[in-house]
């Protein structure tokens, strides 16, 4: 493979990555019951991609995690206030 190639493979993948809404369990608070969090994260991803509005995608993906039995651990930062609208 070319540089050439392997500097627009590399740039494409960065800017696919930088789109992709990431986190990890431990910035989420599991109720009971819930789905499991990959499980939750993968179906949310996949769901908030079809938001047009890409400034409404985290509070979606957070009120699709919500629904799913996942919340934001409280400093965060997926965080919302309690009085933030809730998307769903």
């Amino acid at each position: 493979m070319s540089n050439r190639v392997l500097h627009a493979a590399t740039a494409l993948l960065a800017i696919a990555l930088a789109g992709c809404q990431t986190t990890d369990d431990e910035n989420w608070v599991e109720s009971d019951p819930s789905t499991p969090f990959n499980q939750a994260e993968v179906s949310c991803e996949n769901q908030t991609r079809n938001i047009d509005k890409v400034e409404d995608r985290p509070e979606f993906f957070v009120g699709c995690m919500g629904i799913l039995g996942w919340s934001p651990r409280p400093g965060s930062d997926f965080y919302t206030p309690g009085d933030a609208p809730d998307p769903s």
